[in-house]
């Protein structure tokens, strides 16, 4: 379905999953932005989550 696509789309190294990176890179992919709203889910909430997701160590 369009949620896989938009994975395979940023999904840069190809192992399947979305890394901090490349859950940012969705909001340079105007296809994945699009699908991602097709679907009910708003790409800068996303974006925003995965800072909490995937938080900064703080040395």
């Amino acid at each position: 379905g369009q949620l896989e696509k938009i994975v395979a789309s940023v999904d840069l190294d190809g192992n399947g999953l979305i890394s901090h990176k490349e859950m940012k890179a969705i909001l340079q992919d105007k296809d994945a932005v699009r699908a991602l709203h097709s679907v009910g889910v708003d790409p800068v909430s996303l974006v925003d989550l995965a800072d909490v997701l995937f938080p900064t160590k703080v040395a």
